[in-house]
């Protein structure tokens, strides 16, 4: 198979028709056709399926996805790179939202300190959306919880930092410990599927058998902060995150009487990545700092 093949494949993928793809790609629509029976008959696997006059891609097409993507913009990048192996290349990083607040800016601090003429761009979004971006390379590095695809995805632990339960200071006037079946039970303000703080609550949530009161849901940590320092329920965010509302009084730890939480942190980035100058710069200063060993 060819980078054409793959590059065919997936602007099919991105418009949702052969037709467009090959008006696209400037070439006839039976050479795009044909491209795409080549690529099936080579992977012994159906790519998509047409139902009422639309393509769907199937599950075997959406595995290949991930692979053309990441393979092509790789070509693109081995080009660029190649080109001038010395150069000083922008790195892009992806912060999940907890390390975003406890860990990134700290941690971009000292690396740009220490090399001011690597330029860096970061995202913060959740984990399962950064793990996204590192599969179709549109990421070098992601900092964040433990990849859920580990065939393709190289994960490195570089800390990790306690998982607290929170209320309002007028909720919990006893400094009494409290079993995590009992908090679970109570009214809980959640982070928003995808997110590595929301797999552990739900991981929680199955293990004790509760069936879960949920008053909101949201991708913004600062908007569920303020709903739980007005009361309307119970808040799990890593200690890092939580300690300034803490000293301020704005939020409580509840003493958790049975469960030891921890939220892990890795470096993540694609098996397949060409590591440029500039990225293994990175790498080295990420790996030494280790943010939250000492947690």
């Amino acid at each position: 198979m060819t980078l054409k093949h793959l590059q065919i494949f997936s602007t099919v993928c991105r418009v949702g028709s052969v037709t467009k793809a090959a008006e696209e790609l400037n070439m006839a629509q039976p050479a795009a056709s044909h491209a795409i029976r080549e690529l099936e008959s080579y992977y012994q696997a159906k790519l998509f399926e047409r139902m009422n006059r639309r393509l769907y891609i199937t599950d075997a097409g959406e595995r290949l996805r991930h692979y053309s993507d990441a393979i092509l913009a790789q070509a693109d990048e081995a080009r660029n790179v190649l080109r001038d192996m010395d150069a000083v290349t922008r790195i892009h990083i992806g912060a999940n939202m907890s390390f975003g607040i406890g860990g990134l800016p700290g941690l971009l601090d000292g690396f740009c300190q220490e090399h001011p003429d690597v330029p860096v761009y970061a995202v913060i979004q959740n984990s399962s959306q950064i793990e996204d971006k590192l599969l179709k390379n549109s990421l070098d590095f992601g900092l964040m919880d433990a990849p859920a695809n580990s065939e393709l995805l190289i994960s490195k632990m570089i800390g990790w930092d306690k998982m607290v339960a929170l209320c309002g200071v007028g909720l919990e006037k006893e400094n009494k410990a409290v079993s995590i079946a009992d908090i679970l039970t109570l009214p809980l303000l959640l982070r928003e599927p995808g997110s590595g703080v929301r797999r552990q609550v739900d991981e929680l949530l199955a293990r004790e058998h509760v069936k879960p009161h949920v008053v909101m849901e949201s991708v913004s940590i600062l908007s569920l902060i303020e709903m739980c320092e007005r009361g309307f329920g119970i808040l799990f965010l890593p200690e890092t995150v939580a300690l300034p509302y803490v000293a301020q009084k704005r939020l409580r730890k509840i003493d958790v009487s049975d469960a030891e939480m921890k939220r892990e942190y890795f470096l993540v980035y694609h098996r397949a990545k060409f590591h440029t100058k500039s990225m293994r710069k990175f790498q080295e200063y990420v790996m030494k700092q280790l943010q939250f060993a000492d947690a």
